[in-house]
């Protein structure tokens, strides 16, 4: 048996002799790291014949003369007339095809068993966005305290009572609290 980038390379021959290779787009062929590495510009999308519905979108090509691919997982939620999906498991340069793939067979576990992982991963990602960007409420109080009560504070004070502790009585209390 050939090894698969000699399968690829066959494969492709024969579309460019038959005049298909403008149409094709897609190839469907076990996924495995070195293939990737060696993908023809022609072809975009390789759908994995282990795992159903797990492809890896290939990219352009970058000024390294490599190209980048990113591991998706395709599913209905909700039966036929569902809801759509494509699911991004992760970037090649992060996350090897075997990584990928055990993850895509983990997701449809999840996805037979009843739950949107897309919205799942859509919920988990507003949340921590949520929580970097709202500020706590322990926080902005200390902001407030920080800046403004200490401007009100030092506005209000006279002088000649700032630097001693004499000038703390009673009166200039009462008079920084009104």
């Amino acid at each position: 048996m050939l090894p698969s980038n000699s399968v690829l390379h066959i494969v492709l021959h024969f579309f460019v002799a038959q005049k298909m290779v403008l149409q094709m787009t897609s190839i469907k062929m076990k996924l495995t790291d070195s293939l990737l590495k060696q993908v023809p510009e022609e072809i975009n999308r390789i759908n994995d014949t282990e795992v159903s519905e797990f492809y890896a979108h290939v990219g352009n090509l970058t000024s390294e003369q490599s190209r980048k691919y990113t591991f998706y997982l395709y599913y209905r939620f909700g039966g036929r007339d569902g809801i759509q999906r494509r699911y991004a498991i992760g970037k090649g340069d992060r996350l090897t095809t075997s990584d990928a793939r055990k993850k895509a067979i983990r997701l449809k576990g999840r996805i037979s068993l009843g739950e949107d992982v897309f919205l799942t991963k859509q919920q988990q990602n507003t949340a921590v966005y949520q929580a970097k960007v709202e500020p706590d409420i322990a926080l902005l109080s200390k902001e407030f305290m920080d800046i403004y009560v200490r401007k009100v504070a030092e506005k209000s004070i006279p002088m000649s009572s700032r630097h001693s502790s004499a000038g703390w009585k009673r009166s200039n209390v009462s008079f920084v609290c009104r």
